[in-house]
This record gives structure tokens, C-alpha cells and sequence, in this order.
């Protein structure tokens, strides 16, 4: 990628907001950033982009599984799920069984 303004929405700066959102699920505090980044990536955002927002969802003892389901529809939806490899396809599949698990509701992970 050139540097420059990043556009989203065009697909410009695709590689450097899948960093930011990496960023920003590994840190503390700004996990909504991610999930803004990830919207403003809409079609142009590759597998690993809605993996590391649903796996960051998933985690901790109250887990947001709204989100989470939300940017597996949004995955779905935008042909990322599709093209997604095994390994991405699998930690999701993890992260969901996961997060399910820690709600008490583990039978919403296979609907």
C-alpha cells in the first residue's frame, strides 16, 4: 500500500486498519474503536479483521456476544466468512463456543 490519506470505504488503507484494529483488541479501552474501523472497512475487510473483533468479544468473564454475533453476520454478509482459511474459520468457531459457554448459553453458539 502507498502511504497516504487512508479511505476506507474505497479499500484504501485496508492493511494498516487491520492494524489498528489489532491494536486496539489487544489493548485496554478502545475495543469500540475496532469495531468502527471494522464498519468502516465494510466489504474491503478481510477474515482476519473480524476475527480479531469477534475473538476480543468473546473473551473475559462477561463476554458482548451481540457484537460478536453482529460481525459474524457482517462476515457472512461481505464474503469474508467464505473466504476466510481453516485457522480463521476455526477461532471463530472457538471464540463463539467460548464466549456462549461463559454466558450460560451454549446452545446460541450452534444457531
Amino acid at each position: 500500500e502507498k502511504c497516504g490519506a487512508m479511505d476506507l470505504p474505497a479499500g484504501v488503507g485496508v492493511g494498516a486498519a487491520v492494524e489498528y484494529i489489532a491494536a486496539c483488541v489487544s489493548g485496554d479501552g478502545c475495543f469500540d474503536e475496532a469495531v468502527v474501523a471494522l464498519r468502516a472497512l465494510g466489504p474491503h475487510a478481510p477474515p482476519v479483521a473480524f476475527v480479531l473483533v469477534i475473538e476480543a468479544s468473546c473473551r473475559g468473564l462477561n463476554p458482548n456476544m451481540q457484537i460478536a454475533r453482529g460481525a459474524l453476520e457482517m462476515m457472512a454478509e461481505t464474503g469474508a466468512l467464505a473466504s476466510a482459511d481453516m485457522s480463521e474459520t476455526v477461532a471463530v468457531y472457538v471464540s463463539l463456543v467460548a464466549g456462549y459457554g461463559r454466558k450460560g448459553d451454549l446452545d446460541a453458539a450452534f444457531e
